[in-house]
């Protein structure tokens, strides 16, 4: 990735022996900041500032943590620190999913990660009652 965005150059010298999950995030993440990215990624021009938002740890130390519940590997992320000038870890809370949707569409955010505190990793996969649930939520088809 540091190729297409050096400005993460710094995250790959902070985490050498890791693999981080997070989301790509343009200006302040609402949908009309989201659909510039792609576009101004190809012609190598940004003009929103890019921001790589971690949530997830799934390699630390060479070693896989995807067996771990997302809980501890949340307490494994926040030792890392990671807050520089184009990437942090966002936070974490426990919330009513009906809350934190009306709150996203208040700020009209592009999108919302949300991970069970006991869930193990599945690298590719997404868990389908999540994802359902919400969906649900969201009113997406």
């Amino acid at each position: 990735m540091t190729t297409s965005l050096p400005e993460l150059a710094g995250l790959a010298e902070q985490v050498p022996d890791g693999t981080l999950d997070g989301e790509l995030v343009a200006g302040g993440g609402r949908s009309v900041d989201f659909y510039s990215v792609g576009p101004s990624m190809m012609a190598r021009r940004r003009r929103e500032p890019l921001t790589f938002a971690v949530f997830d740890v799934p390699h630390l130390a060479g070693e896989a943590t995807t067996s771990l519940p997302y809980r501890h590997r949340r307490r494994l992320l926040a030792l890392l620190e990671l807050n520089g000038p184009a990437w942090c870890t966002v936070p974490s809370f426990d919330a009513e999913a009906d809350e934190v949707l009306e709150e996203c569409a208040r700020l009209r955010l592009e999108g919302l990660v949300a991970k069970r505190v006991d869930s193990r990793c599945e690298p590719g996969k997404r868990s389908r009652m999540a994802r359902g649930e919400v969906r649900g939520l969201a009113g997406a088809p």
